[in-house]
């Protein structure tokens, strides 16, 4: 198989930054805490930063190393517009089920919860109620006294919180996870990644006696972008005979300082430009790299104009506009039969569109997988290109 150029922070953000971050999920306890002096033990790490920065790829690294060791209790990724993945109906009962995996001792007590009160697993069940009865009651029991020494904890990890359109769910659950730790420390940490909203700030700023908060954004350094920028490259010359030709150096090092210039605080915008550079918009983009390059160090600074170009390259292509208002817009991901059974297309044709926009979204193996748009703020730049007013006119001649 070829090797693939990186587009995540795995390989360059997550290493020393993960045992920076583990180091603060093993800490053990104070055998006798001084309440005059700031908090020593923090069971919740609570990892925030700006879009693309590297959040998920650390949690993923973090949870992936836990699990290699049988200590991962539950883990939960959180996806807007994603059905169940963007509400907290079933995140309890999510959790719930993969801690009765993982600890046999909490299985039995969670099927005896459920079989005794079967609505407990209900969405229409309070959150808090199956937060203590289903996650963290049954957790409490098998891990107080237990052998899990308290510097090798098992670990629940929550990402993209933010992602989560349930802000009633969401203060719920901030409020009951940092209530429990203030009241039981046993071998058990908890660790969240979420862009810090203002509604979060305010409910994990009432809970620093037993949260530690890590600004990832502060940790991401320039350094960083450039040797990610590097990497890709260098990757992307190894599998193309013509880019060798350009030499190894290539971009050059003024260009490559230009592009992390315009990094906008986040390895996703470093991804897309990069993917820009080598890919195009499709393949009907005749350009060569160094063509495509002299562009994107034209192209309006920040992340906006670099979706701009992208998306107007790829214009031409019929039922460009309904396909792209469509995924873009939706409130719930689409996959490509949906997509193909709205719009009264063929999946050729929805494909076709697709394919060319690689670079901002991600195109399912299956056509009954969702579509997933990598940036959130997608259709502010969509707008800007193609206007409000066509857009609304040709969805209301679609449903009509």
């Amino acid at each position: 198989m070829a090797e693939q150029p990186p587009t995540t922070t795995l390989g360059v953000l997550s290493g020393a930054h993960h045992f920076r971050i583990v180091g603060h999920l093993e800490q053990a306890p104070l055998a006798t805490p001084n309440e005059n002096s700031e908090p020593s033990f923090r069971p919740i790490c609570w990892l925030y930063g700006s879009f693309g920065c590297g959040k998920s790829a650390i949690a993923q690294k973090i949870a992936e190393g836990y699990s290699r060791r049988g200590q991962l209790a539950a883990s939960f990724l959180f996806f807007r517009n994603a059905g169940s993945r963007s509400g907290m109906g079933s995140f309890a009962t999510t959790l719930a089920h993969q801690i009765s995996l993982n600890l046999p001792e909490a299985r039995m007590m969670i099927e005896h919860t459920i079989a005794e009160d079967p609505g407990m697993a209900e969405p229409t069940r309070s959150l808090e109620s199956q937060l203590q009865n289903l996650v963290f009651g049954p957790l409490l029991a098998c891990l107080t006294g237990s052998d899990a020494r308290s510097d090798d904890p098992y670990l629940v990890v929550v990402d993209g919180l933010d992602k989560c359109m349930d802000k009633d769910g969401m203060a719920a659950f901030i409020d009951f996870s940092i209530q429990f730790f203030r009241e039981y420390r046993i071998p058990l940490r908890l660790l969240v990644t979420s862009r810090v909203e203002e509604h979060i700030r305010g409910r994990v700023n009432d809970g620093l006696e037993v949260a530690h908060l890590v600004d990832l954004s502060s940790w991401t350094s320039r350094a960083d972008i450039e040797r990610f920028m590097r990497l890709f490259f260098a990757s992307a010359q190894r599998q193309d005979r013509a880019l060798q030709a350009l030499g190894e150096l290539w971009p050059g090092q003024p260009d490559l300082d230009r592009l992390v210039e315009y990094r906008d605080g986040s390895f996703i915008f470093g991804s897309t430009v990069a993917t820009f550079i080598i890919k195009g918009p499709g393949e009907t983009d005749a350009r060569t790299p160094p063509q495509r390059l002299a562009l994107a160090l034209e192209i309006n600074r920040g992340i906006d104009g670099v979706y701009a170009e992208i998306l107007s390259r790829a214009s031409h292509v019929p039922h460009f506009l309904a396909v792209l208002s469509t995924v873009a817009c939706a409130q719930t991901s689409l996959s490509i039969s949906t997509t193909s059974a709205l719009l009264d297309l063929s999946t050729y044709d929805i494909l076709r569109v697709l394919v060319l926009l690689q670079a901002t979204i991600q195109v399912p193996g299956r056509d009954d997988i969702p579509v997933t748009v990598f940036r959130t703020s997608l259709p502010d730049s969509y707008w800007t290109k193609v206007g409000r007013e066509t857009s609304t006119r040709l969805h209301l001649t679609i449903l009509t």
